[in-house]
């Protein structure tokens, strides 16, 4: 005689779904605070890493973003290659939760990549992150937008 929960409440709670929710997260997370640029195609964010596992990521964002959305995550990697090159992990996937200012996404592939100097300066100064993001936001023209970023530099070391 098998006895069979009544209530969807209950058929929650078997220890069957119990042991499944455990080992759902299989690999290990590392906490860790590194800066992030995520892109959902052509529209892209700041936010900053709050841990990672070989298969998973969760990173906080300025806006909401879409469940099942495929994101590419920048992350500014702490260690050097040979020692002196600056160095980024791109992580591509799809994002696999959303909470109030925080996103999770499923690695599927990453790589490591040389970092450039504007990603560089982005990731370690917010307020060049605020102000490349409202340029874009203003021009749809790329060579207009370089010409903008140069004169705004040129304007703060005063030439």
């Amino acid at each position: 005689m098998s006895i069979q929960p009544t209530s969807k409440d209950q058929s929650r709670r078997t220890p069957k779904r119990l042991i499944a929710a455990v080992t759902r997260q299989r690999a290990i997370r590392f906490p860790v605070k590194l800066p992030v640029r995520y892109k959902i195609g052509e529209e892209f964010g700041w936010g900053e890493l709050v841990n990672i596992s070989s298969s998973g990521a969760l990173f906080t964002t300025e806006r909401t973003l879409p469940v099942r959305k495929g994101v590419e995550l920048c992350i500014h990697w702490p260690a050097l290659l040979l020692e002196a090159v600056p160095l980024n992990l791109v992580a591509k996937g799809p994002i696999v939760r959303v909470e109030p200012g925080r996103a999770a996404v499923r690695i599927l592939k990453y790589e490591f990549r040389t970092a450039s100097s504007s990603f560089l300066r982005e990731a370690s100064m917010p307020e060049c992150r605020s102000n490349r993001i409202a340029l874009q936001a203003a021009s749809t023209d790329g060579f207009s937008l370089q010409v903008q970023v140069a004169n705004q530099a040129m304007q703060r070391v005063g030439v």
